[in-house]
């Protein structure tokens, strides 16, 4: 009444073991940058090829996030961005705003734990009405 598996004793332990071979290729394959990845010495960001960018309490405040949508705004490949726990407020929290009203790509920011106040929420929801 069951299905024979397709792979048996041998094989199936050659599969798995080329499967945890090829993890690590298959992740990058998915381009997750993080803050050195991207950063450059003016403190601006380069984004290049980045799928994924994990900036998870890298205290990139205001500044940072103000740079860094200047970058997103004309991104075309970017579609997640943690800013968790980064000290963004309501300054950066607008210029996000502004860019996700002009990015096309991005499906995921997560801002949380940040103190972008309710200007800053505004901001936020401006850029997603224009989105």
């Amino acid at each position: 009444p069951f299905p024979q598996p397709l792979l048996m004793g041998g094989a199936a332990r050659c599969l798995s073991l080329a499967l945890l071979l090829l993890s690590p290729l298959l992740a990058s394959a998915q381009h997750r940058c993080r803050l050195g990845d991207v950063r450059q010495p003016d403190g601006s960001f380069q984004l290049g090829s980045c799928e994924e960018l994990l900036l998870f309490g890298e205290s990139v405040g205001d500044g940072g996030a103000i740079k860094l949508a200047a970058a997103l705004a004309g991104n075309t490949k970017l579609q997640l961005v943690d800013l968790w726990h980064n000290g963004v407020g309501a300054a950066g929290a607008k210029a996000l705003g502004a860019a996700i009203a002009k990015n096309t790509v991005l499906k995921r920011l997560y801002l949380n734990e940040n103190p972008l106040g309710a200007e800053g929420a505004k901001g936020i929801a401006a850029g997603l009405a224009k989105a």
